[in-house]
């Protein structure tokens, strides 16, 4: 029986609306009180270990891709760093208060900032979130795990280019991971790698250990479709493939990687096993989300991607092209033949470690960072 449903919807409904009436002087001291209570906060302040990372403008959100990209993140360094001592701070946390998380830092601390596709202009508060943040940690050593760049070609993306650049010129130490090759071309277009460091790897996600979970017999259908500014399947299209998945003879279920709810940092694990449980109940996908392709391939589940606005999607496939059982397609290239011959898949293996070189690229830029000597 699920924790949260319909009460946790009204009440963040309801507290979204109580929040965005409220003046930002209340919001920064209110944030701080709530940060001054936090875990990562408290054990930052009595925290003696010498090698010490802070996780900072991590998600509270619904999107459960940001939320995998983040526990995927942590994992990996405990895995490959068990001695570090990892601080946690939020989006909110940052934006209110990324000065006197600041206060508490010091030089030699390594900055982590999580993958995602926010770098741009698609999220512009994610994007304000992450500038600031370079800005006041511009002394540190920065690593930004896998992220898409996309800028619209438009005088606001123009302008939003020049101040992402513009901060990450400040930046003394920049490690930038990207998650396809066109944001890898872009951000050497934008000569972003006079100023930091470019290394090209998969989406952190696609690392997630996650073969504890076991399911029953797949027996659905799960279409999980985006309804934000970053869709480009109109509803007519989007109608015409329900039509034709409901012609088989298996359950549709309709699905989303976005909660209608916020996620905290401790109910972040709890569920993104249960969405990938979903995922491991179906027996075919429909997605044009970068992470419901990825969910499905980590799950060895059979899918039909379509791409996005900013590409991100078909950006990601280019690391799924050896898997048969993953199909990206325009949308008209979904059909009945397409369907039948994903359906009829038996024997389906995902393995991490054919990424493994690429994994070894991030572990070794943390080992570069954290051997550093941070300015005094």
């Amino acid at each position: 029986m699920r924790l949260c449903g319909g009460m946790c919807r009204v009440k963040n409904k309801i507290k979204r609306l109580i929040w965005n009436v409220l003046n930002e002087n209340f919001k920064q001291s209110y944030m701080f009180r709530k940060l001054k209570q936090s875990h990562d906060y408290r054990e930052l302040q009595k925290s003696e270990k010498k090698k010490r990372v802070l996780l900072l403008d991590t998600p509270e959100h619904g999107n459960l891709g940001d939320h995998a990209i983040v526990l995927s993140m942590k994992k990996f360094i405990h895995r490959h760093f068990p001695e570090l001592g990892l601080y946690e701070f939020t989006f909110d946390e940052c934006k209110y208060c990324i000065k006197k998380i600041a206060d508490l830092a010091d030089k030699k601390d390594v900055i982590l900032l999580p993958g995602g596709g926010f770098l741009g202009t698609l999220w512009p508060e994610e994007e304000d979130n992450v500038i600031h943040i370079l800005k006041i940690f511009s002394e540190h050593r920065i690593i930004i795990f896998p992220q898409t760049l996309f800028f619209e070609d438009t005088k606001v993306g123009q302008m939003e280019k020049q101040r992402f650049l513009s901060a990450v010129k400040e930046c003394k130490r920049l490690y930038l991971f990207l998650r396809d090759e066109n944001s890898f071309f872009q951000a050497k277009k934008l000569e972003l790698e006079k100023f930091a460091k470019l290394i090209l790897v998969p989406d952190i996600v696609t690392w997630l250990p996650h073969h504890n979970l076991k399911s029953s017999k797949r027996k659905k259908i799960l279409i999980c479709l985006r309804n934000d500014r970053e869709k480009t399947l109109t509803e007519r299209k989007a109608k015409r493939l329900m039509k034709m998945l409901k012609n088989y003879n298996y359950e549709i279920e309709i699905a989303s990687t976005v909660l209608e709810y916020n996620v905290s940092k401790k109910q972040r694990e709890l569920e993104i096993r249960r969405k990938l449980l979903q995922f491991l109940k179906a027996r075919l996908v429909l997605t044009d989300r970068l992470h419901g392709m990825i969910f499905s391939a980590i799950t060895e589940t059979p899918c039909i991607a379509l791409d996005n606005t900013s590409k991100k999607v078909s950006g990601g496939y280019e690391w799924f092209r050896q898997f048969d059982y993953i199909k990206l397609v325009e949308q008209d290239e979904v059909t009945t033949e397409l369907i039948d011959q994903l359906l009829s898949y038996k024997e389906i293996h995902y393995d991490s470690m054919q990424y493994k070189p690429y994994y070894e690229d991030i572990k070794n830029v943390l080992e570069q960072a954290l051997q550093e000597k941070g300015e005094q």
